[in-house]
């Protein structure tokens, strides 16, 4: 009897242990070692999205903790399964300034940064077809044209996430259930992928053809064509430090400016905190002093041959057609056209002088009584071409103006071409050219 006791007891105790070890593996993170290892040429490693990336002259970093400071607009940025919190307040801070990051995460810390991008984590969805009829396996479709679903029919998922409650932000690729998989959005300057599966990313999804352009097409929407030199990988456990800096030079010419005025701001801080003694407070003013004496010396116009009449102040004489032309001839993109588009308005001007008898028409007549009296005296064509040009017309100064050094406006060669062809349009339907 004791033994048979004793082998119930331990029967009872083994079944017991084996509750208890099934209970710990389903919270267990089933993530293994190596997973999204960048050198890693397992199946759950990166090495073939890391070629990929080379492949587009880019140079992947792997890291767990990385400041802020360190990075740039020409930076990719992306975040992988994070598990440590990261400040959705500083990612958004980093993309409205020129960042470029993806957000690739199913069941980490990253819902926090996608709820701060507008989005929501959602682990109940339905799909309609599945990669091998296995349940894990679900396949997304594109939901419109965008870059990311260039020359994708389908997109095979591993144990995903989904995103829904989307604002701000584009579906790419969703299940049946209209929840999403990927969705990508623009924010300021910089531009962000939010992906509800990381493990897309991996090699062995990778032998998936959708999946591998996926990759390209990731990788070719995130980085600056011809300024983008690297891909920083952060997966786990991760640390942002610091702060991100105010502002990215994107290679606009608002981003210039602002990353310069940022550079400066950097250098004022650093300079605030040196402690000027009196003597070095004194040689900092006088230098400061003699600064501003040479640029005021530069700045006020010298009148040792001429007498300061106030000329200097006044238009430069309009420049005639020789000159005009050999001004123009091979200017570059931030040449002004303004002056041009003040002669093409006037010959406007000079051919409805003609047309209705009257003198400057187009600055005597409202805009409905000058179209009214071209339809009269022209065409209705005429007047209606007048018309789709006339708000150009209104918006370009007197030539004397326009040839000023200080233009009141600036006037792109595109801007000028399609002034002028309106011009040259309307001209000929009037039958003055």
């Amino acid at each position: 009897m004791r033994g048979a006791l004793a082998t119930l007891l331990l029967c009872a105790l083994a079944v017991l242990w084996t509750n208890t070890a099934v209970a710990q593996s389903d919270t267990t993170d089933l993530r293994q070692e190596g997973d999204f290892g960048t050198s890693q040429k397992a199946w759950n490693g990166l090495s073939t999205f890391a070629a990929l990336a080379g492949g587009e002259g880019l140079q992947v970093l792997e890291s767990t903790r990385i400041d802020w400071e360190e990075l740039d607009s020409d930076d990719v940025l992306v975040l992988l399964y994070p598990t440590n919190y990261v400040d959705p307040t500083k990612v958004v801070s980093f993309i409205r300034n020129g960042g470029r990051v993806l957000i690739a995460d199913d069941f980490g810390t990253g819902h926090k940064i996608l709820a701060e991008l507008g989005g929501r984590r959602n682990r109940q969805f339905r799909a309609e077809r599945y990669q091998g009829d296995q349940i894990f396996a679900p396949i997304a479709g594109p939901t419109g044209i965008h870059p990311l679903s260039a020359g994708i029919v389908a997109l095979t998922t591993n144990h995903p996430s989904a995103l829904s409650n989307l604002e701000g932000i584009e579906s790419i690729f969703s299940f049946a259930s209209g929840d999403s998989v990927v969705a990508a959005g623009e924010l300021g300057l910089g531009r962000y992928v939010a992906l509800a599966d990381p493990s897309v990313l991996i090699n062995r999804m990778l032998q998936f053809e959708g999946n591998l352009q996926f990759s390209i097409n990731l990788l070719r929407y995130l980085i600056r064509p011809g300024e983008s030199d690297r891909v920083i990988v952060l997966a786990g456990p991760i640390a942002l430090d610091g702060e991100p800096r105010n502002s990215y030079d994107d290679g606009t010419w608002r981003g210039s400016v602002s990353a310069n005025v940022a550079q400066i701001n950097g250098w004022l801080d650093e300079i605030n905190l040196w402690m000027l003694m009196p003597n070095t407070l004194r040689l900092f003013t006088l230098v400061a002093a003699l600064i501003l004496a040479v640029l005021l010396f530069l700045a006020v116009p010298q009148a040792r041959h001429k007498p300061l009449d106030g000329a200097w102040t006044r238009a430069a004489p309009v420049p005639g057609p020789t000159e005009l032309a050999k001004s123009f001839s091979g200017a570059g993109p931030r040449t002004s056209y303004l002056l041009p588009a003040a002669i093409a308005r006037d010959n406007v001007n000079s051919a409805l002088e003609l047309v209705l008898e009257e003198p400057d028409p187009l600055y005597s007549h409202s805009d409905r009584d000058l179209l009214d009296a071209v339809s009269t005296h022209c065409s209705i064509g005429a007047s209606r071409t007048l018309g789709e040009l006339l708000p150009r017309l209104r918006g370009i100064p007197q030539r004397a103006q326009a040839a000023a050094h200080w233009q009141p406006r600036f006037v792109s060669l595109r801007e000028f071409e399609q002034l002028q062809g309106n011009a040259e349009t309307f001209l000929k339907s009037i039958k003055t050219i």
